[in-house]
């Protein structure tokens, strides 16, 4: 008679273990990471929503021969006077030239954030822009525009957002304070 000897396979409780251990480790380093760039893409993104938005009035008031206007708006009907557009924005086609959103008026554009963990606020102070026909924006000559827009984090991270007076946006990182 001849024995055959067999080989175990498999791990042993010791190795499981070990390779447990290094796994959280990697994820421990990992986790924080991918969160930071959640965050930078949301911002990124919160960005990148208003500067097409006010791209797009500035193309629709050279396309219509009208002021095109972008203001805050908490529900998507109504502007508000508030400085703070981070529950979203309108766009609208002023055709009656009076900076106010009428019932008759076109709203060509509407959107609403729902992170409710940015901050979207005109650094400068208004609470609408309004594009001319020129595509100029209808502001008093040297006056600035900007947004910031931060999250919660500390004041290393944000983006800031310059608008010239012929309506041409710019971003660049700046410290949110």
């Amino acid at each position: 008679m001849s024995s055959k000897c067999t080989k175990q396979q498999g791990f042993t409780l010791i190795e499981l273990l070990i390779t447990i251990a290094i796994a959280a480790m990697v994820l421990s380093f990992a986790v924080p990471a991918v969160k930071t760039m959640i965050r930078n893409n949301q911002l990124t993104a919160a960005t990148n929503d208003l500067i097409s938005t006010l791209h797009y009035a500035r193309s629709e008031a050279i396309r219509r021969g009208l002021p095109v206007a972008v203001c805050s708006s908490s529900n998507n009907a109504t502007c508000s006077a508030d400085t703070d557009w981070s529950t979203g924005w309108i766009t609208w086609v002023d055709a009656d030239n009076n900076n106010t959103l009428d019932g008759g008026e076109d709203v060509t554009f509407m959107m609403s954030n729902d992170s409710q963990s940015l901050n979207l606020l005109n650094s400068t102070g208004q609470s609408s822009l309004r594009y001319l026909p020129s595509g100029y924006l209808s502001i008093a000559p040297g006056t600035p525009i900007a947004f910031h827009v931060c999250d919660d984090r500390t004041a290393e991270t944000g983006r800031l957002i310059n608008i010239s007076p012929t309506g041409s946006p710019r971003v660049r990182n700046a410290p949110c304070g």
